[in-house]
C-alpha cells in the first residue's frame, strides 16, 4: 500500500493523484516483473484502508505540513507488525525526523531506492546489515539514526517507466512530468535542494505519454508540473513537432510553468502555438528589493510586468504565486 499523506480536506492538495507513488509502483513492476505485487494507491481514509487491504508493506510519502499524519500512520502500521517506508521532501530534506515505527526512509529520488528495498524485503532481509547497504536512505538502529551516503540521480531519465496511472483515478484534466530539477535557485524554494540539478524526459518520451493519456484516458487537459517547463527552447520546439506529427495539436490543452526573465514573444507564440491556455509564474512579490533577495538579480517588478503582458496579447492566461510575509 502507497499512501500519500494529505490533508484530503484542503482542495489544493486533494486535487490531482499521487503521481510520485506510481512512478515508484511502475519501477518495481519494471525490475520485478516475477514478483507479481500488487499495489494500491489511497490518500484518504487511511487507516480504514489500513485495515480492509492488509498490506504486507506500507510506503508513505508526505510534504511538512503533512508529516505529522505520515507519523500516525506509520504508528497505526507498526502497532500491527507491518513494516513502514517513508518518503517525500520532509523525510529528505530532515531524515532526522524518521519516527521510530518506520523500518527507513527514502531521502530524494525514490524509485531506485525503493525498487532496492522491495528486494530486501522480498528476502526478508529489511535489517539494519542489509539496509546499510542500500544507498539513499535513513534507518534507526535502536533508535540511533543512521545516514547513508546518498544515491545518484536517474540519468537519462527516459530509463524510468511511465506511471501506473492505472493506479489512479484519472480524469478529464489531469498532470504530468516532463523533468525534474531547475536551473535556479530561489531562495525559499525545495526543488533545487530535492532534485540536484535539471534533467529531462525526451521530446518522444514526453509526446508519447501525452498520446497515452489522450488515448486511454481521454484527457484534454494536461498541467505540465515541472519547476520550469520552458527551460530547454529547443526541447518545446521538438514537443510541438511531435505533437504535430502525431496529430495531437488542438486534441489537448495544456498549462505550464515559466519564469518571468524566460518569457519573450516567441516563446508565447510558440506556447500557444503548441494549445498551451494558462501559465503559472512565480511573481512572488511586488517589490524589487524582496524579488532580487527570493530570486535573484534576474527577475524584476518591470520584467514580470512585461511576461504577463507578453502571455496576455498571445490569448494565454496567466496567474501568479506570491510569497506573503
Amino acid at each position: 500500500l502507497l499512501i500519500n499523506a494529505i490533508n484530503p480536506d484542503v482542495e489544493v492538495e486533494a486535487r490531482y493523484p499521487g503521481l510520485g507513488l506510481a512512478y515508484l509502483a511502475s519501477s518495481v513492476r519494471a525490475r520485478l516483473p516475477e514478483a507479481g505485487i500488487q499495489f494500491q494507491i489511497a490518500d484518504r481514509n487511511i487507516l480504514k484502508k489500513i485495515r480492509e487491504y492488509q498490506p504486507s508493506l506500507v510506503g508513505i510519502s508526505s510534504v511538512s505540513q503533512n508529516f505529522s499524519l505520515a507519523v500516525r500512520y506509520s504508528d497505526f502500521c507498526a502497532e500491527r507488525g507491518i513494516p513502514v517506508i517513508m518518503g517525500g521532501i520532509h523525510a529528505s530534506a530532515l531524515p532526522e525526523c524518521l519516527p521510530n515505527s518506520a523500518v527507513a526512509g527514502c531521502m530524494h529520488e525514490g524509485e531506485a531506492t525503493f525498487v532496492e528495498l522491495i528486494m530486501g524485503f522480498l528476502n526478508d532481509r529489511l535489517d539494519p546489515a542489509f539496509l546499510a547497504e542500500v544507498p539513499g536512505i535513513s534507518f534507526r538502529k535502536n533508535g540511533v539514526l543512521t545516514i547513508n551516503a546518498g544515491r545518484p540521480p536517474i540519468d537519462p531519465l527516459d530509463q524510468l517507466p511511465m506511471p501506473a496511472r492505472d493506479l489512479l483515478n484519472i480524469a478529464p484534466h489531469t498532470y504530468m512530468f516532463t523533468s525534474r530539477g531547475c536551473p535556479y535557485r530561489c531562495t525559499f524554494c525545495a526543488s533545487s535542494r530535492f532534485w540536484d540539478h535539471l534533467r529531462f524526459f525526451s521530446a518522444e518520451y514526453v509526446v508519447s505519454e501525452i498520446e497515452l493519456l489522450v488515448r486511454d484516458y481521454e484527457v484534454s487537459m494536461i498541467s505540465f508540473f515541472d519547476d520550469l517547463f520552458v527551460a530547454d527552447r529547443n526541447r518545446l520546439e521538438e514537443i510541438m513537432r511531435l505533437l504535430d506529427k502525431k496529430h495531437l495539436l488542438g486534441k489537448v490543452r495544456f498549462t505550464c510553468s515559466c519564469r518571468a526573465n524566460m518569457v519573450d514573444r516567441e516563446m508565447a507564440l510558440l506556447l500557444s502555438k503548441m494549445g498551451v491556455v494558462s501559465v503559472g509564474m512565480g511573481l512572488e512579490s511586488g517589490d524589487d528589493e524582496t524579488l532580487h533577495f527570493l530570486k535573484g538579480q534576474s527577475i524584476s517588478t518591470d520584467i514580470s510586468t512585461q511576461a504577463i503582458n507578453i502571455l496576455k496579447n498571445a490569448k494565454i492566461a496567466v496567474n501568479g504565486s506570491f510569497v506573503i510575509g
